[in-house]
């Protein structure tokens, strides 16, 4: 990050395009008047200025950061590679293909990192794929804006809902955090408000487990506040997903006596419902609390009940998350060849799925892998491709996460230098 050299890069485009501060502040406001997501407080000409300044260390919002790659690329002010470069020394970390919908004459690449090997070029169906995205969130937000304006709440709210869960299933779940927090305060207003303000309640628990786990007694909170209306309104369906999070919760904690009541009940409700497809993420669920507690015949049971439903309802993603989970178990039995096998499998899953979150994940396990292999340079590869995809989705807990398996890394590699070094033989680590 140099704020400095960021807030002089901003000062010549401003003046490029011959806007005030002013100006430039006005513009970015009509830029995102329609965007159900934009602050509640309206951007300054001061607040540009003092940006350009570095003053006090300040800097612009990933929110903002957006619209001024957005108005300045109309101006071919720069190409993707650089609105990507300008935007890190700001401290904001874009993929590629976050901000390619700006630049459609430059060819579209999903910038997993920046790391030579590992940067992907994408084809045109690929292309299609996040096209596609963008249409059905603009669509969304459109409806959003509308229901707003005939101030009809309570569709503002679902319609909401639906919007957060998208950008939840795209792997941005800071942007789907926002969402449900705006939706919690304008939920209020809602004559019967019990059910959507549950959902929300619900799933923005699910996402705070994910990300941050500074959060994870507010989400605990907010999943007891859920059950409590679900179960008021009979609703069995929602009540089996909050269990269902409220599991994943406690394993993430590590608070282990309560996992498995609370999978173990959403298991009951959505069998009674005859519903294989959540059932299917119950039992992975169950694996991972069995990975984390050690226990690989319960995990691989698990994970092969789970495998079999996938022939009745064929889900990519869960069955990447399937071979990942067997990958990690199998690591930690030390059968490596095998563990590798699963990983690969789960990558090329996550990797046409384009699921940002689910290829942090892969790229972690994987690094580890190679750690344990001794392959030096692709653990770190992996590791790094992992650390910069958490940083892109604003995910603590995977930040935190990561930045110990490198730290892991650096020690292993030290321990091992300072073995062969004993030895004299350190042919085997040259280039590292």
């Amino acid at each position: 990050m140099n704020l400095t050299a960021f807030g002089k890069q901003l000062r010549e485009y401003r003046q490029t395009i011959k806007l005030s501060g002013t100006d430039l502040a006005e513009a970015l406001v009509e830029l995102t008047k329609n965007d159900f997501d934009a602050p509640a407080k309206p951007l300054t000409g001061n607040q540009i200025l003092k940006w350009e300044r570095a003053y006090q260390n300040r800097k612009p919002s990933r929110f903002y950061m957006r619209c001024f790659v957005q108005l300045f690329a109309k101006y071919n002010l720069f190409d993707l590679d650089t609105a990507v470069a300008w935007s890190k020394q700001a401290g904001i970390h874009f993929l590629n293909s976050e901000l390619a919908d700006y630049f459609p004459c430059q060819e579209m690449r999903l910038g997993l990192d920046e790391i030579g090997n590992f940067e992907v070029s994408l084809s045109s169906e690929d292309s299609k794929i996040y096209h596609r995205r963008q249409v059905v969130r603009s669509l969304l937000a459109e409806a959003i804006t509308e229901s707003h304006r005939k101030k009809n709440t309570q569709q503002q709210v679902t319609l909401g809902i639906e919007l957060a869960k998208l950008y939840q299933q795209h792997g941005d779940y800071q942007h789907s955090i926002r969402i449900y927090q705006q939706l919690l305060g304008i939920s209020e207003t809602i004559t019967d408000k019990g059910f959507l303000t549950a959902r929300a309640k619900n799933n923005l628990a699910y996402l705070f487990t994910e990300t941050d786990e500074q959060l994870w007694p507010t989400a605990e909170k907010l999943c007891h506040s859920a059950l409590h209306t679900f179960t008021q309104l009979g609703d069995t369906d929602k009540l089996a997903h909050t269990y269902n999070h409220l599991g994943v919760l406690y394993t993430r904690w590590q608070r282990y006596d309560s996992v498995e009541q609370n999978l173990s009940q959403a298991r009951k409700f959505w069998q009674a419902r005859d519903d294989t497809s959540n059932l299917l993420g119950v039992l992975i669920n169950h694996s991972l609390f069995h990975i984390e507690t050690q226990n690989h015949p319960e995990t691989i049971s698990y994970l092969t009940e789970a495998e079999q439903l996938t022939q009745q309802t064929p889900q990519q993603p869960m069955l990447g998350t399937i071979y990942m989970n067997m990958g990690i178990t199998h690591r930690r039995q030390n059968d490596l060849d095998q563990a590798e096998n699963y990983l690969k499998q789960a990558e090329t899953i996550f990797t046409n799925q384009h699921t940002l979150s689910q290829l942090a994940q892969i790229r972690s396990n994987l690094g580890l892998l190679f750690l344990d292999q001794h392959q030096w340079v692709e653990a770190k590869l992996y590791m790094t491709s992992a650390l910069q995809l958490w940083q892109c989705l604003n995910n603590f807990y995977g930040i935190s996460k990561v930045k110990t398996h490198l730290a892991l890394w650096e020690k292993e590699k030290t321990n091992l230098i300072h073995d062969l070094a004993r030895t004299g033989d350190v042919s085997v680590i040259h280039g590292t």
